[in-house]
């Protein structure tokens, strides 16, 4: 996984993250570990992480109204 280096390069991300994609669950995930790890080698700050954190939010919540099951894991058969 590249880390984007910048704010700017993350919030691009951001905007293209679409709600509607069956693969909305990967992709939302995916940002989330690359802002997590942007924020752990100080190429963002904390204030600029959270941000983000709250911008997804609302993409989260629709991805989960349209596709509800995306979200539960998979119970392990006995």
């Amino acid at each position: 996984m590249t880390v984007p280096v910048t704010f700017k390069e993350l919030e691009l991300r951001l905007r293209k993250l679409d709600s509607t994609t069956p693969d909305c669950r990967t992709a939302i995930s995916g940002f989330r570990q690359e802002v997590d790890a942007a924020c752990d080698k100080k190429y963002i700050s904390l204030k600029e992480w959270r941000e983000l954190v709250l911008r997804l939010s609302p993409i989260q919540e629709k991805c989960l109204q349209l596709q509800p099951d995306a979200w539960r894991r998979p119970v392990p058969k006995a």
